[in-house]
């Protein structure tokens, strides 16, 4: 049964053939297809083949803003977003989070080998990293971690960072992060 469990929801297929249902329309999800759609829409996921599948399925509470309609779902394939220069890599930004109603932002960032940021970067928000291929070294706060693809990294906000792509092959990963809103304190 499709459900809407009032979350916003972003799905990334990093193997096979997924179908999205959302809102009674379906809608084909191949390798490098991705969704973003808001809360409120009633929505079923399923294999379209029988092989293996696998998706990187990020949900949460979407932040409201008066004043700010929801944003339109988004279903795309990564290859149709333009990888533009930034700072020494190419960055696709899978949702458009300059418009200030998303509250999540999602870039898919591509170093070829030996290829590094151009310096240490630090942000107010957590990021979620997922090594889609290639390998490297991340450094985190002081600490180096080797990467690989289907490593997980989660950065605090203010975590200092760094990437240094290693190996033979393009190092790319998806990078999540809040955007958009202020830091809701806890006090």
């Amino acid at each position: 049964e499709p459900i809407d469990d009032g979350l916003e929801h972003f799905l990334y297929v990093l193997e096979g053939n997924m179908e999205l249902t959302l809102d009674g329309k379906t809608h084909p999800l191949g390798q490098g297809g991705y969704t973003w759609f808001p809360p409120g829409l009633a929505y079923e996921i399923r294999n379209a083949q029988g092989a293996t599948s696998r998706v990187l399925w990020l949900r949460r509470p979407y932040e409201d803003v008066e004043g700010l309609a929801m944003p339109d779902p988004i279903i795309a394939n990564e290859k149709d977003v333009p990888a533009l220069p930034e700072d020494t890599y190419l960055e696709q930004h899978l949702i458009p989070y300059e418009d200030a109603a998303f509250d999540m932002g999602v870039n898919l960032l591509n170093f070829e080998p030996g290829i590094y940021f151009g310096f240490v970067e630090s942000h107010v928000m957590e990021h979620g990293l997922y090594m889609l291929a290639g390998r490297g070294i991340y450094w985190l706060n002081g600490d180096y971690h080797e990467v690989q693809a289907n490593d997980f990294i989660y950065m605090a906000p203010y975590c200092p960072q760094f990437f240094y792509a290693t190996g033979w092959e393009t190092g790319r990963y998806l990078v999540y992060k809040d955007v958009n809103r202020d830091y809701a304190s806890a006090f």
